[in-house]
């Protein structure tokens, strides 16, 4: 199972004709509105086929079933999506990277569109494996990268567990996400951000002095950009 190349060549997916670049790209493209506007349990493969035009057979032998062909039609979505930030300092960075996830997931379609996948994963083993792999497991390195980049910097106290950090930063977003019993804006993801790096931060006197004009400076801002 591939994604769209979206640069004009043709892609193999099962032995047989090369992929039509043109088709690929309309079974994705329409495959990604059905998600947007009525969720995953509308996604079939009869409704993708009249929409784009493509054959059930073509985009059968193409995909194996529709969780593979909503896979696809999500990481082509998404794709774009992942920035590694430098500012210099962690929080800054973090809290870049934490308001564009924000803006993405809470302000346009593809939240729901991913809430949809996420909660269908939950009785579908293989299409749960694959957003592990093929989503979730990419867009997490780079937050983990960011992460051991501050501990590289100093900016962080010694002996925290990056992995852990992640799960903390971006556990409650997508519990928000899912439950949406509270706003997914960017207020959230400031006071969050804020809370949890005051507990990251080094704890000694020369460190923590060093560390307030950044927290103040990230703190501005979030209040700029609101």
């Amino acid at each position: 199972m591939t994604a769209a190349t979206g640069d004009g060549r043709e892609e193999r997916g099962r032995p047989g004709r090369p992929r039509s670049t043109k088709a690929m790209n309309s079974v994705l493209h329409h495959a990604e509105k059905i998600l947007e506007q009525d969720g995953y349990r509308a996604l079939t493969v009869e409704a993708v086929a009249a929409r784009s035009g493509v054959s059930k057979t073509t985009i059968y032998r193409w995909w194996p079933d529709r969780a593979a062909v909503a896979m696809d039609a999500l990481l082509s979505a998404f794709e774009a999506d992942i920035h590694e930030p430098d500012t210099g300092d962690v929080v800054g960075d973090l809290e870049a990277q934490v308001a564009e996830v924000i803006d993405l997931l809470g302000s346009t379609p593809r939240g729901p569109a991913l809430a949809g996948l996420i909660s269908a994963a939950q009785t579908n083993p293989d299409l749960a494996e694959a957003l592990r792999d093929r989503f979730l497991a990419r867009r997490r390195a780079v937050v983990i990268g960011l992460i051991e980049r501050g501990g590289q910097r100093g900016q962080l106290a010694p002996g925290f567990d990056s992995e852990l950090v992640a799960d903390l930063l971006y556990g409650p977003v997508y519990y928000r996400l899912m439950i949406g019993h509270e706003p997914l804006d960017r207020d959230f993801g400031t006071t969050l951000l804020n809370q949890l790096c005051a507990g990251l931060e080094p704890h000694d006197a020369a460190a923590a002095d060093a560390s307030a004009p950044k927290r103040a400076s990230a703190q501005k801002r979030g209040s700029d950009v609101r």
